[in-house]
């Protein structure tokens, strides 16, 4: 997602940090990663499509991290 949608996303929801560390193949460039999570976005995106799943934003470098099952 481009910085202004990310930006929209902080905006309009509200975001908890959670201690999550996944393991992903991305190079942070060092920062430390801040995971938050949104129920309302979460509520949102998973609607009737997927049976379980989370969706968790760095706040720190704008990495939208999804898991999700089908």
């Amino acid at each position: 997602m481009d910085h202004a949608s990310i930006m929209n996303l902080k905006a309009t929801y509200t975001w908890e940090t959670v201690n999550l560390k996944p393991k992903l193949d991305y190079d942070f460039n060092g920062k430390t990663q801040k995971w938050s999570y949104s129920e309302e976005l979460n509520s949102f995106m998973m609607g009737s499509k997927y049976v379980t799943g989370e969706i968790y934003l760095d706040l720190n470098s704008d990495v939208l991290y999804f898991e999700i099952e089908k």
